[in-house]
């Protein structure tokens, strides 16, 4: 009988300590941002060790509809946290806002174009974090692909395969970003920004080379509505043999990877992963940059959070692109795939890991677009783009946005949209 009136007591007694340390908790709101592979684990696995190394602090992971599914579609600035990971392209559409403050940069090897794509009016509004970017990846190898310096000479190369090449050509900020992709290449990066904003008419030469990218592909896998919207079907095909050739940002490598663990150890009709190559994009005609587009995500600070909060709010970012968190995120626990992220900052631990070297060579010297509202003036040119290029048989809300049918008139005889 004592012996139980001890254990209800003990219980009781940490319930009610659990409870009063609660009440004290200090509490960090954190908004990640949403396209990262097993992005809730790995969220929980560094909350884990900084919680525990920072005894009274609660990372809350925000998760409202806003800052998953509506972050590109204006969804970020609704977001109440007090650390944010941002799309730099959004970076002074949230200074603007009132969204974020200025942020001493930790001394540490971010590359020079993440610390561009963070720095505003000779202050730094972010951590840089990750970067991201289009990549071409082939079997090892193929030289014909490795040697294509321009898109019209792999075009040459990789017009007898059915389909050559796979790639995502759909949605409003893919198209978006694809346009400034390569018109900035041959108009300058600023210089095309600001045509964008001014609502110009869109580079003949541009939508031409989107174009015949659309064609040399299946218009049922790039221009698939389904398809984009799981965008781990792209690198999936590839890894099936499905192209010779695929496009997709660094993390793309996690689906890829995911799918041969899972789906080809017994087939053995897959690319083997040691049989992935990847290479920067080919060059454009006309090509004044010899830079691509580059984005990066960073970690930045409500601007009202001052004390306390503001000093552990600093500290998890420092934390988050510290060696150590790095290497728990790209080395992860075995039966954990990859996530392949690639780092803003160069790190000898990552260089070890396959294909990590040849990324970074490829990423170096991309430039982002920053501008105001230039988030919102590229999907509004995605979507006329979306517009002009083929469609999928099966992606009838495409062909709806497209026209501009009137009840009494059949969808096929309208004409779409023009720029």
């Amino acid at each position: 009988m004592n012996k139980l009136r001890f254990l209800v007591l003990f219980f009781f007694t940490l319930f009610i300590s659990a409870c009063c340390c609660s009440e004290n908790m200090i509490v960090l709101r954190v908004a990640l941002f949403p396209e990262v592979p097993d992005r809730i684990e790995i969220f929980h696995k560094l909350e884990a060790v900084y919680e525990r190394e920072h005894l009274g602090v609660n990372l809350e992971l925000v998760e409202d509809e806003n800052a998953l599914k509506g972050y590109y579609e204006g969804g970020l600035l609704k977001v109440s946290a007090d650390v944010y990971e941002i799309d730099t392209l959004f970076l002074r559409d949230m200074i603007a806002a009132g969204k974020i403050g200025p942020i001493d940069l930790p001394d540490l090897p971010f590359t020079g174009e993440a610390k561009k794509a963070v720095e505003w009016n000779g202050d730094d509004y972010g951590v840089p974090h990750w970067l991201c970017g289009n990549f071409l990846f082939y079997k090892k190898g193929d030289k014909e692909i490795e040697d294509a310096e321009s898109w019209e000479v792999l075009f040459k190369v990789l017009e007898k395969e059915t389909p050559p090449i796979i790639l995502d050509l759909k949605g409003k900020s893919t198209l978006g970003g694809w346009y400034l992709s390569f018109a900035s290449q041959i108009l300058g990066m600023e210089p095309v920004s600001k045509q964008i904003m001014n609502d110009a008419k869109p580079n003949d030469m541009v939508v031409t080379l989107i174009r015949k990218i659309a064609d040399q592909c299946k218009t049922d896998i790039c221009r698939n509505e389904k398809w984009h919207k799981r965008s781990a079907s792209f690198p999936e095909a590839f890894i099936d043999k499905k192209a010779r050739a695929y496009i997709g940002y660094s993390e793309s490598l996690h689906y890829a990877l995911k799918y041969q663990e899972n789906y080809c150890q017994n087939t053995g009709d897959c690319l083997k992963f040691e049989e992935i190559a990847v290479r920067n994009l080919p060059k454009v005609s006309g090509q004044v940059e010899d830079s691509h587009l580059g984005w990066v995500d960073a970690l930045a600070i409500r601007k009202d959070l001052f004390g306390v909060k503001r000093e552990l709010a600093e500290s998890f970012i420092r934390f988050m692109v510290s060696e150590r968190a790095y290497d728990m995120i790209l080395k992860p626990e075995e039966g954990r795939t990859r996530p392949y992220l690639l780092p803003a900052r160069r790190m000898n631990a990552v260089d070890e890991i396959p294909l990590y070297p040849e990324l970074y060579k490829a990423q170096s010297g991309r430039k982002s677009g920053t501008l105001p509202k230039l988030n919102e003036k590229l999907r509004a040119l995605g979507a006329k783009l979306d517009c002009v290029l083929s469609k999928s048989p099966d992606d009838a809300e495409s062909l709806k946005q497209c026209y501009d049918p009137h009840p009494e008139t059949d969808l096929s005889e309208e004409s779409p949209r023009d720029f």
